[in-house]
């Protein structure tokens, strides 16, 4: 079974190994898409180990292990949080303390916090994916992992039974409002907050979200999800092949550099970035970095290009609505964020 210290160990010096290597922290998402593979395998493993525990076997029936949040977008780089969902088939005392064991195992691996939704049978996942937005943005992006394939099966059929252009498009409506006036609930003039931000990390939800929208659920994504969904605003001809490339490059920084804040900042879970901060991870990796300054100037330049990706995704959510309505929805969406 893998040991919480040498996990630990092997996610910084594989890390320290490749920057050091390449020295080219545009190509951040490579490493990113190469750690989800070990992210998958530990979790693989201490389901393996759960289940030994309450079911006296590798992989009981019925159960699967889906990720969801930045593991299942294959944009985590072993700061953030262990994002993992149990779905089930039933909630019987042994299903249930299945979960209860399995995060216990992962309380020692350092992420900055096991969530694992207490939610998880088919009748949760129907529900939610009708009613909430939070949780059903969870089940659309959620990737499998290991357990039953023919559960698996069961969930992934059941998710594209009820995947509803309407619903996302609405809730992709709601998502621009709804983050605009939480990021200023979370902006401090003491620092930047790299998650939480105009042009941050969560801004990357959008171009996903707009891929879900034009091309569906991608059950078995390959690559990172804003890649996958900046791909998307470049075949509906809302983004250059030139832009498409610069804009992945400088969120791969932006994501690279949050993940490096939190790691220094025991209990930031956001990544607040100050002068101070960035002065820190430059020493860490100089190698990297030409200097503190440069290191702000490019979380800068970053939030800028996420910011032109989210007003692309604007741009073809009215284009959507103005097909399926009319034109006039086109020109009232326009004028909503002018």
């Amino acid at each position: 079974m893998i040991n919480p210290q040498q996990w630990q160990r092997q996610v910084e010096d594989s890390k320290d190994i490749f920057f050091r290597r390449y020295s080219d922290l545009f190509r951040a998402f490579e490493f990113s898409v190469n750690y989800s593979v070990s992210y998958n395998s530990l979790m693989e493993s201490k389901l393996i180990e759960a289940s030994r525990k309450v079911f006296g076997t590798d992989s009981p029936e019925g159960v699967a292990i889906f990720s969801f949040g930045a593991p299942a977008r294959k944009e985590m780089f072993g700061g953030s949080d262990a994002d993992v969902a149990i779905y089930r088939a039933g909630n019987t005392d042994k299903e249930l303390r299945l979960r209860e064991e399995f995060v216990e195992l992962l309380q020692n691996f350092n992420f900055t916090k096991v969530d694992t939704p207490v939610w998880g049978t088919l009748d949760d996942i129907q529900r939610y994916m009708t009613t909430s937005v939070t949780e059903a943005n969870q089940v659309m992006e959620a990737q499998f992992i290991c357990g039953d394939p023919k559960f698996r099966k069961r969930v992934e059929e059941l998710r594209v039974s009820l995947y509803d252009k309407e619903i996302i498009a609405r809730n992709l409506f709601f998502q621009f409002f709804y983050f605009d006036q939480y990021y200023n609930k979370k902006a401090s003039p003491d620092h930047l907050n790299l998650k939480y931000c105009a042009g941050g990390i969560r801004d990357f939800l959008f171009p996903m979200w707009y891929a879900q929208l034009k091309k569906g659920i991608d059950g078995n994504l390959k690559t990172t999800a804003i890649e996958r969904g900046l791909n998307t605003l470049y075949e509906e001809g809302l983004l250059a092949e030139d832009d498409l490339v610069d804009i992945l490059k400088y969120s791969s920084s932006i994501a690279f550099i949050r993940d490096e804040i939190i790691r220094l900042t025991p209990g930031d879970m956001d990544g607040k970035i100050t002068p101070q901060k960035a002065l820190e991870v430059y020493k860490k990796r100089p190698h990297v970095f030409e200097n503190s300054q440069y290191l702000l100037e490019l979380v800068e330049k970053s939030r800028q290009k996420i910011i032109t990706v989210k007003a692309k995704v604007w741009e073809g959510l009215c284009q959507y609505f103005a097909t399926t309505k009319s034109e006039s929805w086109n020109t009232y969406f326009k004028k909503a964020l002018a």
